[in-house]
């Protein structure tokens, strides 16, 4: 059969209700499973989580295909946060240090091998992103797509690049310091 403009239509209808269902199906089977998740919370389901380790704030969006993953740490996620598709956070490591094993065969972790994970509010991560265990993403900041961040990221700072390093401030002293009043952030 050749498809027609009544058939394409009607398919791709289905197709629309189908992932509706599936996706809010997903949500009511996997949210729970997360340590806590906040208000206006979007996650694509297409994504891989260590779930009971994962704290999600309010007005977060996960996009298609991201991993989360922190077995023996934690992922701390704040408020009006935006990850982009694809990316990647491992709050652990393997240990590789123990001389005489392979690294598959070594089960004992040494402290530094797990650390949590910190992105504070405003925080946008680009798509293809890593970030490693131990980071702080700071308020507002910006990580560029296909970064790799492997240490602490200021607050209102752009980064990208592999490993990750400062392009630039979001803005200046001044400007953030209105941008912060206009939230009602001011300390």
């Amino acid at each position: 059969m050749v498809p027609n403009r009544k058939t394409a239509k009607w398919a791709f209808r289905w197709e629309c209700r189908c992932n509706t269902i599936l996706t809010r199906l997903w949500r009511m089977l996997h949210y729970p499973l997360f340590a806590r998740v906040g208000t206006n919370v979007l996650i694509d389901r297409r994504g891989s989580f260590t779930f009971a380790t994962i704290t999600l704030g309010d007005s977060v969006l996960i996009n298609r295909g991201a991993t989360l993953w922190a077995s023996e740490s934690a992922i701390i996620i704040g408020n009006k946060v935006v990850i982009g598709p694809y990316v990647t956070m491992m709050g652990g490591n393997h240990n590789f240090r123990t001389i005489g094993k392979y690294i598959f065969d070594v089960e004992k972790k040494e402290p530094d091998d797990d650390q949590d994970i910190v992105i504070e509010d405003d925080v946008w991560i680009g798509a293809h992103a890593v970030i490693l265990k131990g980071v702080r993403l700071g308020r507002g900041s910006i990580v560029g797509a296909g970064a790799v961040v492997t240490k602490a990221v200021a607050p209102y700072s752009i980064v990208g690049g592999n490993p990750a390093k400062l392009i630039r401030q979001r803005w200046t002293e001044e400007e953030i310091a209105a941008h912060e009043r206009r939230l009602g952030q001011t300390e």
